[in-house]
């Protein structure tokens, strides 16, 4: 990219970090369009409470796992471009990180609820920043964890989660 940084106030970013945020912006609101808005996106958000009750209604399961599938993988794809382009250092071997990160975050934010989940997201990245800070770097990685226990300790269903009447 040219400028290779940007000037935000007193700070100077990577242009490629600001490209980053906007993209993962862009795909987060229009994949809350999606789950909120659209009749296949509300299907999709049925079927994690109760698969069989759509079933009932005449939604086609199939086709329904289908395109959460699709979704799925096109969403690891851009996180992967836009990982690659942050993080231009990085093995086919470095995914097991990403992926301890992506569950103490969905964790956190409470299971099924993607609004938690990017609040979540940023809390833990302040948080394990801010750890990298004041902590020497080996204690910075054990700080998601220590939030991780803490939070199933207090708080089982999450930061955002809800209890579930069966």
């Amino acid at each position: 990219f040219s400028p290779i940084s940007v000037a935000i106030g007193p700070v100077s970013v990577s242009t490629a970090r600001v490209v980053a945020l906007a993209v993962t912006i862009v795909i987060t609101a229009a994949m809350g369009w999606f789950l909120f808005r659209t009749l296949p996106g509300k299907a999709l958000r049925a079927a994690t409470m109760n698969r069989e009750a759509i079933q009932i209604v005449g939604v086609n399961i199939v086709r329904l796992s289908a395109l959460a599938f699709a979704l799925a993988f096109a969403i690891a794809g851009m996180t992967g471009v836009l990982i690659a382009l942050v993080f231009p250092a990085f093995s086919p071997f470095s995914g097991a990180e990403y992926s301890i990160i992506g569950f103490i975050v969905i964790v956190l934010g409470g299971l099924g609820n993607p609004v938690g989940a990017l609040i979540a997201g940023v809390f833990y990245g302040v948080a394990e920043q801010m750890a990298t800070v004041f902590l020497p770097q080996a204690l910075a990685q054990i700080v998601g964890f220590a939030i991780l226990v803490g939070t199933i300790l207090v708080r089982p269903t999450g930061l955002f989660g809800f209890r579930v009447l069966r």
